[in-house]
C-alpha cells in the first residue's frame, strides 16, 4: 500500500510539474508566437478548473471530439476566418503521431494544451472578430466580456462543445447576411478562377466591336 501511495504521489507531482512548465512559459512548444496575457490567463484558468489534468483526453468521447475540433479549424474560412491562423495542419500531424505512437505524459499534455489554446483563440476570433469595429470607425458598443475559460470547461463537461461554438457566433443580422454573401462569392471565385486575358489586335473606340468584349460580358 505504501508503494502504491508513493507511485500515485509521484504521478500527481509529475502532472503538476508538466502543466506548470507548459502554462508558465511565455509561449507554447507547438507555436512560435508567444501567448498574449489574456490567452495565458485563460489557459491557466481552464486547466486550474480541471485541476491541471488532461482536458480533451478525459472528455466523454476524446477521439471524436478532437477530430471535430480539427475539422472546425480547417473550415474556419466558412466563418470568414483563416484556417492557417489555427495551425490546422500542424495539429493534425501531431494528433496522428499521438495515435500511431506511444506518447508520454508530456506529449499528451503538450497536444492537449495546444488544442485548448487554439480553440480559445478560435472562439475569441469568432465572437469578437479579428479587427476592432471602433478602429474602423464603426460606432458599435463594446461587446460584453465573456469568461471563455469557464464557458469552454463547462461545455466539455456536458459534451456540448459544438453548441458552445454556435453560441459564440454573432447573432446580428448583418453578420448572417455577410456570412451568406461569403458563401456566394467564394463559389463565384471558384467558377472564375482562371485569369481573364484580353488579346486585342488594335485599340477599341466607342462603337467598335470585338469578340473579346464577350468575355467581359460573361463576368
Amino acid at each position: 500500500m505504501g508503494l502504491l501511495c508513493s507511485f500515485v504521489l509521484h504521478a500527481e507531482t509529475a502532472h503538476d510539474a508538466i502543466f506548470k512548465v507548459l502554462l508558465e512559459s511565455n509561449s507554447h512548444p507547438y507555436f512560435q508566437q508567444p501567448y498574449s496575457k489574456t490567452e495565458q490567463s485563460n489557459l491557466k484558468k481552464l486547466y486550474q478548473l480541471n485541476q491541471n489534468r488532461l482536458l480533451w483526453f478525459s472528455s466523454k468521447h476524446p477521439a471524436q471530439t478532437i477530430n471535430q475540433l480539427l475539422e472546425l479549424f480547417a473550415n474556419a474560412p466558412a466563418q470568414g476566418l483563416i484556417s492557417s491562423d489555427y495551425t490546422t495542419q500542424h495539429l493534425a500531424t501531431q494528433w496522428q503521431n499521438i495515435q500511431q505512437n506511444n506518447p508520454d505524459l508530456y506529449q499528451f499534455a503538450a497536444f492537449d494544451t495546444a488544442l485548448s489554446l487554439t480553440f480559445l483563440r478560435y472562439l475569441h476570433d469568432l465572437h469578437y472578430g479579428r479587427v476592432s469595429p471602433q478602429q474602423q470607425g464603426f460606432r458599435l458598443p463594446q461587446k460584453k466580456i465573456i469568461d471563455l475559460a469557464s464557458a469552454l470547461y463547462g461545455a466539455i463537461q456536458i459534451d456540448e462543445v459544438n453548441d458552445l461554438t454556435v453560441d459564440m457566433e454573432p447573432k446580428l443580422k448583418p453578420y448572417q447576411q455577410l456570412k451568406s454573401a461569403l458563401i456566394k462569392y467564394r463559389r463565384l471565385a471558384q467558377h472564375f478562377k482562371p485569369p481573364l486575358h484580353f488579346e486585342l489586335e488594335e485599340s477599341l473606340h466607342p462603337g467598335d466591336w470585338s469578340k473579346e468584349v464577350s468575355k467581359l460580358r460573361l463576368r
